[in-house]
Protein backbone atom coordinates (compact mmCIF):
# COMPACT_ATOMS: atom_id res chain seq x y z
CA UNK A 1 0.00 0.00 0.00
CA UNK A 2 2.64 2.52 1.08
CA UNK A 3 6.35 2.17 1.75
CA UNK A 4 8.81 4.50 3.48
CA UNK A 5 12.44 4.07 2.47
CA UNK A 6 15.14 5.67 4.61
CA UNK A 7 13.14 8.85 5.19
CA UNK A 8 14.93 11.89 6.60
CA UNK A 9 13.55 15.36 7.28
CA UNK A 10 15.63 18.33 8.39
CA UNK A 11 14.41 21.79 9.36
CA UNK A 12 16.99 24.55 9.80
CA UNK A 13 19.75 21.94 10.12
CA UNK A 14 17.85 20.08 12.82
CA UNK A 15 16.99 16.45 12.07
CA UNK A 16 13.31 15.84 12.89
CA UNK A 17 13.09 12.41 11.25
CA UNK A 18 16.04 10.12 10.56
CA UNK A 19 16.29 6.91 8.54
CA UNK A 20 12.67 5.74 8.90
CA UNK A 21 11.67 2.70 6.86
CA UNK A 22 8.57 0.51 6.95
CA UNK A 23 5.83 -0.95 4.73
CA UNK A 24 2.07 -0.88 5.28
CA UNK A 25 0.08 -3.86 4.10
CA UNK A 26 -3.35 -3.70 2.50
CA UNK A 27 -6.05 -3.48 5.18
CA UNK A 28 -3.56 -3.04 8.03
CA UNK A 29 -3.90 -0.58 10.92
CA UNK A 30 -0.48 0.74 11.92
CA UNK A 31 -0.26 2.75 15.14
CA UNK A 32 2.34 5.52 15.26
CA UNK A 33 3.45 6.19 18.84
CA UNK A 34 6.23 8.03 20.63
CA UNK A 35 6.80 10.93 23.03
CA UNK A 36 6.10 14.51 22.00
CA UNK A 37 8.67 15.74 19.50
CA UNK A 38 9.62 12.25 18.33
CA UNK A 39 8.67 13.04 14.70
CA UNK A 40 5.22 11.43 14.35
CA UNK A 41 3.45 14.40 12.75
CA UNK A 42 6.42 15.16 10.51
CA UNK A 43 6.45 11.56 9.30
CA UNK A 44 2.72 11.67 8.53
CA UNK A 45 3.19 14.86 6.53
CA UNK A 46 5.93 13.23 4.47
CA UNK A 47 3.76 10.18 3.85
CA UNK A 48 0.89 12.43 2.71
CA UNK A 49 3.09 14.46 0.38
CA UNK A 50 2.70 17.72 2.32
CA UNK A 51 6.39 17.65 3.30
CA UNK A 52 9.06 16.61 0.81
CA UNK A 53 11.69 14.36 2.47
CA UNK A 54 15.19 15.75 2.82
CA UNK A 55 16.34 12.26 1.80
CA UNK A 56 14.68 8.93 1.10
CA UNK A 57 11.47 8.04 -0.69
CA UNK A 58 7.78 7.43 -0.09
CA UNK A 59 6.33 4.83 -2.45
CA UNK A 60 2.58 4.64 -3.01
CA UNK A 61 1.60 1.36 -4.66
CA UNK A 62 5.21 0.93 -5.75
CA UNK A 63 5.52 4.36 -7.36
CA UNK A 64 7.46 7.29 -5.90
CA UNK A 65 5.04 9.77 -4.35
CA UNK A 66 6.83 12.72 -5.99
CA UNK A 67 5.74 11.35 -9.38
CA UNK A 68 2.04 11.39 -8.51
CA UNK A 69 -0.18 14.39 -9.42
CA UNK A 70 -1.74 15.87 -6.29
CA UNK A 71 -5.30 14.99 -7.26
CA UNK A 72 -4.30 11.35 -7.81
CA UNK A 73 -2.65 11.22 -4.38
CA UNK A 74 -5.91 12.53 -2.90
CA UNK A 75 -7.83 9.81 -4.73
CA UNK A 76 -5.72 7.18 -2.98
CA UNK A 77 -5.13 8.63 0.48
CA UNK A 78 -6.77 11.07 2.90
CA UNK A 79 -5.05 12.89 5.75
CA UNK A 80 -6.95 13.98 8.88
CA UNK A 81 -4.90 16.43 10.93
CA UNK A 82 -5.26 17.08 14.65
CA UNK A 83 -7.04 20.38 14.07
CA UNK A 84 -8.26 21.79 10.77
CA UNK A 85 -9.98 25.12 11.17
CA UNK A 86 -11.71 27.50 8.78
CA UNK A 87 -12.87 31.09 9.06
CA UNK A 88 -15.61 30.48 6.51
CA UNK A 89 -19.22 30.00 7.60
CA UNK A 90 -19.30 26.57 6.05
CA UNK A 91 -22.06 24.03 6.63
CA UNK A 92 -21.26 20.48 7.68
CA UNK A 93 -22.63 19.07 4.43
CA UNK A 94 -20.42 21.46 2.42
CA UNK A 95 -17.36 20.44 4.48
CA UNK A 96 -17.94 16.76 3.74
CA UNK A 97 -18.57 17.47 0.06
CA UNK A 98 -15.01 18.85 -0.17
CA UNK A 99 -13.88 15.23 0.02
CA UNK A 100 -15.17 14.69 -3.52
CA UNK A 101 -12.94 17.44 -4.98
CA UNK A 102 -10.15 15.08 -6.20
CA UNK A 103 -12.68 13.21 -8.34
CA UNK A 104 -14.28 16.24 -10.02
CA UNK A 105 -13.31 17.86 -13.33
CA UNK A 106 -14.90 19.52 -16.35
CA UNK A 107 -15.48 16.06 -17.79
CA UNK A 108 -16.68 14.68 -14.44
CA UNK A 109 -18.89 17.32 -12.77
CA UNK A 110 -20.84 16.78 -9.57
CA UNK A 111 -23.43 14.03 -9.97
CA UNK A 112 -26.03 12.05 -8.09
CA UNK A 113 -23.32 9.48 -7.37
CA UNK A 114 -21.30 12.13 -5.51
CA UNK A 115 -24.41 13.01 -3.49
CA UNK A 116 -24.81 9.36 -2.58
CA UNK A 117 -21.15 8.94 -1.57
CA UNK A 118 -21.31 12.02 0.67
CA UNK A 119 -24.53 10.79 2.25
CA UNK A 120 -23.02 7.36 2.94
CA UNK A 121 -19.91 8.93 4.50
CA UNK A 122 -22.03 11.12 6.77
CA UNK A 123 -24.18 8.17 7.79
CA UNK A 124 -21.09 6.06 8.53
CA UNK A 125 -19.78 8.73 10.91
CA UNK A 126 -23.24 9.55 12.31
CA UNK A 127 -23.18 13.23 11.29
CA UNK A 128 -26.17 13.26 8.94
CA UNK A 129 -28.27 15.09 11.53
CA UNK A 130 -25.64 17.86 11.60
CA UNK A 131 -25.90 18.48 7.85
CA UNK A 132 -27.09 22.11 8.04
CA UNK A 133 -25.10 23.10 11.11
CA UNK A 134 -22.38 25.73 10.74
CA UNK A 135 -18.85 24.45 11.38
CA UNK A 136 -18.12 26.85 14.26
CA UNK A 137 -21.18 25.62 16.18
CA UNK A 138 -19.84 22.06 16.46
CA UNK A 139 -18.21 20.49 19.50
CA UNK A 140 -14.71 18.99 19.31
CA UNK A 141 -16.05 15.45 18.95
CA UNK A 142 -18.51 16.49 16.25
CA UNK A 143 -15.75 18.23 14.29
CA UNK A 144 -13.58 15.14 14.39
CA UNK A 145 -16.43 13.00 13.05
CA UNK A 146 -17.00 15.52 10.25
CA UNK A 147 -13.25 15.44 9.43
CA UNK A 148 -13.46 11.66 9.14
CA UNK A 149 -16.62 11.84 7.04
CA UNK A 150 -14.90 14.25 4.63
CA UNK A 151 -11.93 11.87 4.41
CA UNK A 152 -14.21 8.89 3.85
CA UNK A 153 -16.01 10.79 1.06
CA UNK A 154 -12.68 10.83 -0.79
CA UNK A 155 -13.01 7.04 -0.99
CA UNK A 156 -9.32 6.57 -0.14
CA UNK A 157 -7.54 3.27 0.10
CA UNK A 158 -5.28 4.70 2.81
CA UNK A 159 -6.21 6.95 5.73
CA UNK A 160 -3.60 8.93 7.69
CA UNK A 161 -4.78 10.16 11.11
CA UNK A 162 -2.77 12.50 13.34
CA UNK A 163 -3.93 11.93 16.94
CA UNK A 164 -7.66 12.08 16.09
CA UNK A 165 -8.63 11.66 19.76
CA UNK A 166 -6.46 14.52 21.03
CA UNK A 167 -8.32 17.03 23.26
CA UNK A 168 -11.52 14.93 23.25
CA UNK A 169 -13.32 13.59 26.31
CA UNK A 170 -13.20 9.84 26.94
CA UNK A 171 -16.64 9.18 25.42
CA UNK A 172 -15.74 10.90 22.16
CA UNK A 173 -12.32 9.21 22.14
CA UNK A 174 -13.91 5.78 22.30
CA UNK A 175 -16.51 6.74 19.70
CA UNK A 176 -13.87 7.94 17.24
CA UNK A 177 -11.69 4.84 17.77
CA UNK A 178 -14.66 2.52 17.31
CA UNK A 179 -15.57 4.28 14.06
CA UNK A 180 -11.95 4.06 12.85
CA UNK A 181 -11.91 0.32 13.60
CA UNK A 182 -14.89 -0.16 11.31
CA UNK A 183 -13.53 1.77 8.30
CA UNK A 184 -12.74 -0.53 5.32
CA UNK A 185 -9.36 1.06 4.53
CA UNK A 186 -5.69 0.78 5.45
CA UNK A 187 -4.82 3.17 8.28
CA UNK A 188 -1.78 4.82 9.83
CA UNK A 189 -2.86 6.49 13.06
CA UNK A 190 -0.72 8.54 15.44
CA UNK A 191 -1.88 7.97 19.01
CA UNK A 192 -0.93 9.52 22.33
CA UNK A 193 -2.62 6.91 24.54
CA UNK A 194 -0.65 3.65 24.59
CA UNK A 195 -3.62 1.63 25.77
CA UNK A 196 -5.58 2.86 22.76
CA UNK A 197 -2.61 1.89 20.58
CA UNK A 198 -3.02 -1.75 21.61
CA UNK A 199 -6.02 -1.95 19.26
CA UNK A 200 -3.71 -1.66 16.21
CA UNK A 201 -2.36 -4.54 14.13
CA UNK A 202 1.20 -3.25 14.47
CA UNK A 203 2.94 -0.35 16.19
CA UNK A 204 5.80 1.87 15.09
CA UNK A 205 7.46 3.43 18.12
CA UNK A 206 9.48 6.55 17.35
CA UNK A 207 12.11 8.06 19.60
CA UNK A 208 14.23 11.10 18.75
CA UNK A 209 13.11 10.95 15.13
CA UNK A 210 14.07 7.31 14.58
CA UNK A 211 12.26 3.98 14.54
CA UNK A 212 12.82 2.57 18.02
CA UNK A 213 10.62 -0.52 17.61
CA UNK A 214 8.25 -1.94 15.00
CA UNK A 215 5.98 -4.93 15.34
CA UNK A 216 2.89 -6.31 17.09
CA UNK A 217 1.74 -4.31 20.16
CA UNK A 218 2.85 -6.99 22.62
CA UNK A 219 6.38 -6.92 21.22
CA UNK A 220 6.64 -3.11 21.02
CA UNK A 221 5.00 -2.08 24.29
CA UNK A 222 7.42 -3.83 26.61
CA UNK A 223 8.49 -2.30 29.96
CA UNK A 224 12.03 -1.82 28.63
CA UNK A 225 10.90 -0.04 25.47
CA UNK A 226 8.46 2.18 27.35
CA UNK A 227 11.10 3.09 29.94
CA UNK A 228 13.67 3.95 27.26
CA UNK A 229 11.33 5.92 24.97
CA UNK A 230 8.96 7.60 27.45
CA UNK A 231 11.02 7.66 30.65
CA UNK A 232 8.40 5.91 32.80
CA UNK A 233 8.04 2.48 34.35
CA UNK A 234 5.09 0.32 33.38
CA UNK A 235 3.52 -3.06 33.88
CA UNK A 236 0.86 -4.94 31.98
CA UNK A 237 -2.37 -5.97 33.71
CA UNK A 238 -5.27 -7.92 32.26
CA UNK A 239 -8.91 -7.13 32.95
CA UNK A 240 -10.26 -10.11 34.97
CA UNK A 241 -13.59 -10.00 33.12
CA UNK A 242 -12.61 -9.28 29.51
CA UNK A 243 -8.99 -10.36 29.49
CA UNK A 244 -8.07 -7.10 27.77
CA UNK A 245 -4.48 -5.97 28.45
CA UNK A 246 -3.93 -2.55 30.04
CA UNK A 247 -0.72 -0.70 30.79
CA UNK A 248 -0.28 0.88 34.21
CA UNK A 249 2.39 3.56 34.55
CA UNK A 250 4.55 4.59 37.49
CA UNK A 251 7.43 7.03 37.99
Amino acid sequence: MICARNLHYRLKRKALVQDVSFELQDGEVLGLIGPNGSGKSTLLRMLSGIFRPSAGQVLLQGRCLSQWPRHEIAQHMAFVEQQAETHERIRVRDAVELGRTPWLSLLNPWSAQDDAIVGQAMDALNVGHLSQRIWHSLSGGERQRVHLARALAQQPQLLLLDEPTNHLDIQNQLTILRLVDELPVSIIIALHDLNQAMRCDRLLLMHEGRVFALGPPARVLTPDNIREAFGVNSRLLHDPETGQPNLVFTD
